[in-house]
């Protein structure tokens, strides 16, 4: 529990940060991804399944922002990363898929009622901290 609450005060400021400056600070993710692995190792659980399904998705997300030249920051990729390491590889990809899916109303309401284009920028670490939220909540 007190993992989970750690991590949403770490999205909480990215958020903050992705909306107001289009960037996250590397060292916060940093700091926070070794503390994330810090308790895994206390826990026991530093070695095994889940820790290597989030070290894939986690490069999957950071892959997809050099591969997409930014559309899909590498911080975005790297928040991912630290929220598999706090999560869990399944309650991770969930968070993942429903902050997506939010995605999907803001990006409609950007095109069609403020006349946005398809190269319209949309800080994506916000619906991280929702998706994240309500799939804590459901648990």
């Amino acid at each position: 529990m007190s993992r989970w609450a750690v991590l949403l005060f770490w999205l909480a400021v990215w958020t903050v940060q992705d909306i107001r400056k289009r960037e996250i600070s590397v060292w916060q993710i940093a700091a926070a991804a070794v503390m994330a692995l810090l308790w895994r190792q206390m826990d026991g659980d530093l070695i095994g399944w889940d820790t290597a399904g989030v070290m894939v998705l986690g490069s999957l997300g950071l892959g997809l922002g050099f591969v997409s030249k930014g559309r899909f920051g590498t911080g975005d990729g790297a928040v991912i990363l630290c929220m598999g390491l706090y999560l869990g590889i399944y309650i991770s990809l969930s968070a993942l898929v429903l902050a997506l899916l939010l995605t999907v109303p803001a990006a409609l309401y950007l095109l069609v009622c403020r006349g946005g284009s398809r190269d319209t920028a949309i800080p994506f670490v916000p619906f991280l901290l929702a998706g994240t939220g309500m799939v804590l909540i459901w648990i």
